[in-house]
């Protein structure tokens, strides 16, 4: 419904432009201040009165398109979100080497031990939101992390996390998740531009702002 108005008022909008020549905005403070100067409580309070109507009528119309407009983009963005996380992930979890896949990263964890053992990645996107920790001998070089946290914790086990044991990570992106990683592994994490949420000892990643967390979350 909200995508059928703002498209509706889009297209008036373009048909009144093309019919009159006149901006919507024209058009809108033309038909406020007839409006206005016919309106006897209006017109009594004389030229100021009326060009205060107009103003006002014109903006009332210049904030609903400004909303309509902005729900609409918001209605695409999420029915584009929406279709990206529908996309089909056929990938089998046994399989030991994933190549250009997308995946939804707990769909790979062993439901029993929640481990993902000995897999290659190469040119893959890794999809949350999911919370993990890279252990053993695995890699990760060329990497990009979007909407991650990345937390810097003192090296052993975790728990209630999905571990990547033994795994090896080329040219991959990953989106919208918090991964834990060893004091060791920074240098790295550092060269692939990840954002790091806790302090990490190195003054010249923790003396970096980070980004407000008042409005939208970066993307």
């Amino acid at each position: 419904m909200l995508k059928k108005i703002a498209g509706a008022t889009e297209k008036t909008f373009t048909i009144i432009n093309l019919i009159t020549g006149l901006s919507v905005m024209g058009v809108t403070a033309w038909i406020s201040n007839n409006m206005a100067s016919q309106t006897k409580w209006i017109a009594q309070a004389g030229p100021y009165g009326i060009w205060i109507a107009t103003l006002a009528g014109t903006l009332v119309v210049a904030i609903i398109a400004m909303v309509l407009v902005k729900a609409k983009g918001w209605y695409q963005d999420e029915k584009m979100r929406q279709k990206w996380r529908e996309t089909p992930r056929s990938v089998n979890p046994l399989d030991t080497e994933f190549h250009k896949l997308r995946i939804d990263i707990s769909s790979l964890a062993n439901p029993f031990n929640k481990t993902i053992v000995g897999k290659k990645f190469t040119e893959c996107e890794l999809i949350g939101p999911a919370v993990f920790v890279f252990m053993g001998t695995g890699s990760a070089t060329y990497g990009n992390f979007v909407s991650c946290d990345i937390c810097v914790v003192r090296p052993g086990w975790i728990y209630n996390v999905i571990v990547f044991e033994n795994c090896n990570f080329t040219h991959c992106k990953f989106y919208n998740c918090t991964i834990f990683i060893s004091p060791d592994m920074i240098p790295a994490f550092k060269s692939m531009g990840a954002e790091f949420v806790t302090f990490t000892g190195d003054q010249g990643i923790d003396s970096q702002p980070r980004p407000s967390m008042q409005g939208n979350r970066p993307r």
